[in-house]
């Protein structure tokens, strides 16, 4: 289990005041191998079907509504967007207003442009790191002053405490008394030592295990 997997839960870190609303609505942007998005937000979808947290899931990813991976998505009950079919600018249109946003995409024209579907009181969250690239072009002023007049907020997270992690091992051990087939599809592949050199040049799933025996 990484750190960024362990990161306190959106749907409690998320509002910013005593006195805001529930949330109600989460979104995470990307659905591939960082855990901090497809297994977080898997989590948040297990605890919406036991009836708990209450919060309707929402993933946002670059692959296809018909894949593997979407179809994962839909199996503990959160909802699959595909970039394919809907911009991001978009989302809000589809789903309504988003009360936290997980980002883990690492694309920062992307996890700024996903503002526009926060809802008042909401938060994003940061967790990717953008690789080098040509500076983006954003509407700050717009950003700015959604930020200002609808009370939303920005945050980064990274390493976490020892609480953290035994959130998300609690958070698992639920996920698997509910849907124990889609949290053991979380690692897609196992691969010895030897073979983590081939493996790593190669596509992969969620999480791939590489095994070392003494």
């Amino acid at each position: 289990m990484s750190p960024c997997s362990s990161n306190p839960c959106p749907c409690r870190q998320g509002r910013r005041t005593g006195s805001s609303p529930p949330a109600t609505a989460a979104l995470g942007a990307g659905e591939g191998p960082h855990p901090g998005s497809g297994c977080r937000t898997h989590r948040h979808a297990r605890c919406d079907r036991a009836g708990r947290d209450g919060i309707h899931t929402i993933v946002y990813s670059r692959e296809s509504a018909d894949s593997q991976r979407a179809d994962r998505v839909r199996e503990i009950g959160a909802t699959y967007l595909s970039a394919e079919q809907t911009p991001i600018d978009k989302i809000s249109s589809v789903t309504g207003a988003i009360d936290v946003i997980y980002e883990a995409v690492g694309v920062a024209s992307v996890a700024f442009a996903a503002t526009e579907t926060l809802a008042p009181n909401g938060l994003l969250i940061l967790t990717g790191i953008p690789a080098p690239a040509e500076p983006a072009t954003l509407p700050l002023d717009r950003i700015m002053k959604d930020m200002v007049l609808n009370n939303q907020a920005i945050v980064g997270t990274v390493n976490v405490g020892r609480s953290a992690f035994a959130l998300a091992v609690e958070k698992l051990e639920q996920a698997m008394a509910l849907v124990p087939d889609s949290v053991r599809t979380i690692i897609t592949e196992r691969v010895p030592l030897e073979a983590a050199p081939q493996a790593l040049k190669q596509p992969h799933g969620v999480k791939d295990i590489i095994e070392v025996h003494g």
